[in-house]
C-alpha cells in the first residue's frame, strides 16, 4: 500500500520539484542572462569573444573532473536511500582527485594552445572553478529530491556573479576580474551546498578512504561521462572551432546568438533534474510505468518548444539588436539557425 501510494505521489512530486526549480531558476537564469548582456555591451564582442572561448573550453575539463560521478552517485542513492554516507563519501573522494587532474590537464593545454598569452592566463584563472564544481553537494541533494534548496545554492551562485561583476568590471580591459568574480561564484555554491549537506545528514557524510572501493568507481561512471562529454560536444564545440578557426570577434558574434538558446535549453534541464529520482522510483517500484512517463514528458517538452523555435526564427534581427546592440548584428543569421536545436 504505501509502495502504490509513493508509485502515485511520483508525478505530483515531479510537478512540485519541476515548478519550484523553474520558479526560482527563472530569477537565477535571468539573472545570468543579464550578466551575458551586460558584459557583451561592455567588453565588445572581441573581449567578449575571449571569455566565451575560455568557458566553452572550460566546460569540458569541468565534465572531465566530475567524470560521471555525480549522475553516477544520484542513481546509487535513489536505489538505496540507507547507503547515501558510504556513497557520497567515496564519490566526493573520487571526484577531488579527478578535478586536481583535470585542472593539471588545462594548464598543460593552455600551455601547448597557439593563442596569446593573455588567453593563457584567463584559462588558468577561471579554471579553478574546477575545485568548486567538485566540492558542490549539490547532487546528494538531487538524490533527496531537495530541488528548493539546488535552487537557492545556484541562486547565490548567480545573483553573487551579476553583483559583483556590476561593481568591479567597469571597462572593456576587465577580464582578469570577470574571471575572478566568475570563480568566487561557483565557490558560494559549493559551500553552501555543503553546509546544507551538514544540516541535513550531520556528520554522516565523510571522504572515503577505501581507496580500492573508490577506484572501482570510476569504470560504472564512465558510460556518463562519455554521454555528458557528447552532450556538450553538441552544444559547444562549435565555440571552440570558431575560436581556432577565425577570430575572437567572430566568436563573441557567435556566443551571442547562443546565450539565448542556451537560456531556453535551461528548462529541459530542469525537467530533466526534476524526473531523474522519480524514474529511479519507477525503475524500483513500477517499471511498467516509466515508458509512459517519459513519453509525457516529452510530449510536454515538444509542445513548449515548437512556438518558440518559430517565433525565434523570424524575429531574430530584432532580438539580437534589442539585447546586444547594433554591434552584434551578424548574430542575427546565427540565431535564426541555432533556435532549431
Amino acid at each position: 500500500m504505501v509502495q502504490t501510494e509513493r508509485t502515485h505521489a511520483a508525478p505530483g512530486r515531479v510537478l512540485r520539484n519541476f515548478f519550484s526549480l523553474s520558479t526560482s531558476n527563472l530569477l537565477v537564469y535571468l539573472a545570468g542572462f543579464l550578466v551575458v548582456v551586460y558584459l557583451a555591451r561592455l567588453l565588445k564582442s572581441e573581449n567578449f569573444g575571449k571569455i566565451s572561448f575560455v568557458q566553452a573550453l572550460l566546460t569540458y575539463f569541468i565534465l572531465i573532473a566530475d567524470f560521471g560521478l555525480q549522475i553516477f552517485g544520484v542513481r546509487q542513492i535513489t536505489a538505496n536511500k540507507t547507503k547515501l554516507p558510504v556513497v557520497a563519501g567515496r564519490v566526493q573522494s573520487l571526484r577531488l582527485i579527478t578535478g586536481l587532474l583535470s585542472y593539471a590537464a588545462l594548464l598543460l593545454l593552455a600551455f601547448l594552445l597557439p593563442r596569446p598569452g593573455e588567453i593563457k592566463l584567463l584559462i588558468a584563472v577561471f579554471g579553478l572553478s574546477i575545485f568548486a564544481s567538485m566540492l558542490t553537494m549539490n547532487w546528494v541533494l538531487q538524490a533527496e529530491e531537495k530541488m528548493g534548496l539546488i535552487a537557492f545554492n545556484r541562486g547565490l551562485h548567480s545573483l553573487l556573479y551579476l553583483a559583483l561583476v556590476f561593481l568591479f568590471v567597469r571597462s572593456e580591459s576587465d577580464l582578469l576580474i570577470v574571471a575572478g568574480v566568475f570563480v568566487a561564484g561557483f565557490f558560494a555554491e559549493a559551500i553552501a551546498s555543503q553546509i546544507e549537506c551538514v544540516r541535513l545528514f550531520g556528520g554522516k557524510i565523510t571522504l572515503g578512504r577505501d581507496w580500492r572501493e573508490i577506484w572501482r568507481l570510476l569504470p560504472l561512471s564512465a558510460p556518463f561521462a562519455l554521454i555528458g562529454f557528447l552532450t556538450q560536444i553538441y552544444y559547444n564545440v562549435d565555440v571552440i572551432m570558431i575560436g581556432l578557426m577565425k577570430d575572437d570577434r567572430s566568436v563573441g558574434w557567435y556566443s551571442a546568438a547562443y546565450k539565448i538558446i542556451l537560456f531556453l535549453v535551461s528548462f529541459s534541464g530542469i525537467f530533466g533534474q526534476t524526473i531523474f529520482p522519480a524514474l529511479g522510483r519507477f525503475g524500483r517500484e513500477s517499471p511498467e510505468k516509466a515508458g509512459p512517463f517519459l513519453r509525457t514528458s516529452a510530449k510536454f517538452l515538444l509542445g513548449a518548444a515548437i512556438p518558440v523555435i518559430v517565433g525565434g526564427m523570424f524575429i531574430a534581427p530584432e532580438l539580437i539588436g534589442i539585447i546586444y546592440g547594433p554591434e552584434y548584428a551578424p548574430a542575427a543569421n546565427a540565431l535564426a539557425l541555432l533556435v532549431w536545436g
